[in-house]
């Protein structure tokens, strides 16, 4: 389960249109029953702009984006995933753990 899933170019979108905490709170609220506290919406603001601003500055704007990944078997979740390929056609992924 996650909050958010798509490419790096619509997660910029999301944010440089100040759209993404809304989102992911809603998708909070359907996917947890409850609501997101508002330090969390507030964080996800924050943090997640910045992040946006860096990935389109490195032009990385081919990646998948995950956000607030659930693991499996357990109530712990991932803030942000980034998956894309390297220029050898590599497959990675990037797990960041965002601090406002």
């Amino acid at each position: 389960m996650r909050l958010y899933a798509g490419s790096s170019t619509n997660f910029i979108a999301l944010n440089v249109n100040n759209q993404i905490a809304g989102l992911l709170e809603t998708e909070f609220l359907k996917q947890f029953g409850y609501k997101a506290q508002i330090n969390e919406v507030m964080s996800w603001r924050n943090s997640l702009f910045r992040l946006s601003d860096i990935l389109e500055r490195a032009n990385l704007t081919d990646q998948g984006i995950m956000v607030e990944y659930k693991l499996p078997l357990s109530g712990k979740r991932i803030d942000v995933i980034i998956c894309g390929k390297d220029k050898y056609q590599k497959r990675n992924a990037v797990i960041i753990e965002l601090k406002q």
